[in-house]
This record gives structure tokens, sequence and C-alpha cells, in this order.
């Protein structure tokens, strides 16, 4: 079943690997030196800059000023900065692009890179890319519920599920906009973990109840070394930590926010899920509609849902409303969190 996430004290959406494992992804060369399959170039104006028309032959007409959509506003050698890692389509398309707004609609304002705005225009893989899990193997009946498939890739293990593609995306953010200090994650109870701790050699140990950070590694700084620190978190934290994170109110929902809900299960005590909120739009009487993005169980590729109609947007109740949506896993507004 789709959207069955078991979890155990510090395990997200079902992963299974054992704890200590070594990263099993292969090394990715720093950005200085990484090769991107996405050299395609495309005429795609910079940030700002208008287009003009060419000038009239043999009259004096000013020429035309074509304003450039949102959209458009990210180039490609920009779009390599901004989402970094290794990509499989030849050409960026943002999911802006690829999703345009229902009728009557209008996107909403966010501030040029800011973390909203950077899920809007995430790397989009090309339309009909049938979505597979860490093993290689089509999703069946992906037709029912997915309408797109995010360039981002999973790894060979059955790690990066649910919450765990929430975290990567959040440390992809921290990592290009320059914050890598703030790059750390929840794992036992409300402790966090940070990459700054990881790089540096230490790791978390639990000595008669109580968690402390103790350097057992050699420090490290690469790309393959922040991938080893995020399959670390896979395999210890969960729903269940991001669960008792502060409430943020439904009349503040954003771009970037996420839900976390659990759901008694008959076997290991319950299971849990977590989508993300990719982008909004709202209409004149102030009627909200949002992209949802997942993870799943297995490790798969992280796609947009689609609705049960077949919508690619949902509706979002107005935040008197207990509830959120409904698919097929129902959300409420109570399990609404943000980073």
């Amino acid at each position: 079943m789709r959207m069955v996430f078991i979890l155990v004290l510090a395990t997200a959406c079902g992963n299974t690997a054992p704890p200590g494992r070594e990263s099993t992804r292969p090394p990715v060369a720093t950005p200085h030196n990484k090769s991107n399959p996405h050299s395609a170039k495309q005429n795609v104006p910079p940030r700002g800059r208008v287009q003009k028309s060419p000038k009239p032959q043999g009259t004096a007409k000013p020429a035309q000023v074509v304003r450039v959509p949102e959209t458009l506003l990210i180039s490609v050698p920009e779009a390599r900065k901004l989402y970094p890692w290794p990509r499989t389509a030849k050409q960026y398309e943002p999911l802006s692009r690829r999703y345009p707004v229902p009728a009557g609609y209008s996107r909403v304002s966010l501030k040029k890179g800011s973390w909203g705005w950077w899920l809007r225009h995430l790397p989009m893989r090309k339309k009909g890319t049938i979505p597979r899990n860490f093993r290689g193997e089509a999703i069946a009946d992906y037709q029912q519920f997915m309408s797109g498939v995010i360039d981002l890739d999973i790894g060979n293990k059955d790690l990066q599920q649910c919450i765990d593609t929430i975290i990567r995306l959040r440390a992809e953010y921290l990592w290009v906009s320059g914050k890598k200090q703030a790059i750390g994650f929840r794992i036992r109870g409300n402790h966090k973990f940070f990459w700054y701790q990881w790089k540096r050699g230490l790791r978390p140990q639990i000595k008669g109840g109580l968690l402390s950070f103790v350097k057992t590694k050699r420090p490290g700084y690469s790309r393959s070394y922040f991938y080893a620190y995020l399959d670390h978190l896979y395999m210890t934290t969960g729903t269940i930590h991001h669960r008792g994170k502060k409430q943020v109110p439904a009349a503040q929902a954003a771009p970037g926010d996420y839900f976390v809900t659990i759901h008694p299960r008959p076997i290991m005590g319950g299971a849990g899920h977590a989508v993300i909120i990719l982008d909004m739009a709202t209409n004149s009487s102030g009627a909200r509609v949002a992209l949802i993005g997942q993870g799943d169980i297995p490790a798969q590729d992280f796609h947009v849902v689609k609705n049960v109609n077949g919508a690619k947007w949902f509706p979002l109740p107005a935040p008197t409303s207990t509830k959120a949506f409904l698919w097929p896993t129902e959300f409420f507004w109570q399990d609404l969190k943000g980073f």
C-alpha cells in the first residue's frame, strides 16, 4: 500500500537500513570540478531584464518591450548552482513552468532566493517519465496518483523516503544558500544533529540514556561526506521526530511548509507520512490551492501528486476548517509544520 509508513523509535517512513551503515551513494565531486549534464543552452533572459523586439524595417516605431514571465527568470547556469546534484534531464524545466496556475489564480509572492522560491523552481524530469524506486523498478499504478517527477537522485538504498526527502531538499537549499551552519535536523528526543558536527567527525552516542556527540571519525567536507551525513539522518530520524514541532497556523501556510501525520497501525505501533507544499496560488476571493510533493516507501523518485479527481492543484480549505486535504491520507491543519 503506497501510504503505509512504519515507524520505529529512530526510523523514518519504514527505513530498514541498520544504524552505522556507511553511505552507499557514489562520490559526488565538489562544485568547482563537477561536470553537469545540464549544459544545453536555453534562450532565457536573466532576471530583471527585458527582451526587445527587432527594429522594424523602414519605420520609426519604437521597439516593443516584452516582459519576461516569472517562470522564465532562472537561467540554465543559475539553475546549475541552485540545484547542484547529478540530474538526468538534458534541459532545465522548472516546476513553475510545468504547472501553470488554474484560471483566475495567481502564484503567491515569494522573495527570490527564499526557501519557497527555491522549491517553486525545482528541476523537473521530462514529461512522461516513469517514477522508479531505489532498485530501478517502475512504481505500479503511478498514473493514478503522480503528475510529474522532480529531477532529484535517490541513491541505491531504501533510505530516502517521505520525511527523508524533505530533509534532503531543505539541506540542499541551505547548502547552496550559504547557510551550511544551519543544516541540522531532529534525531533522538528534541536534539538536533548538525552538518558542522558531522564534518568535524562527531557522531551521536547514547550512554546511560543520555545523548552526546563524540569524535569518532576523521573530518570531511566534501559533497560525498555531506551525503553520508544525510544517509545517517535518514536512518536515525523519522516522521515521529518532526511531529512534535510547532504547528504553523493554517492562515500562514506557505510553500516550504509540510504536513506530518501519524496514524495508528496494527503493526509496530504506528505509521506516518509527510508531504510538502511546493507552491501555492490564490484568487481574488482569497481561495488557495497548492502543489503537493512527496517521497514514499520504498525509497522512490520524489514526485508531484495529483488529487483523486485528477487535478494537479489541491484546493485548501479555509483556516477555520480542521481538515487540510485528503489524498488518500487525510491531513489536518494541526499537522502543518515548518522550518
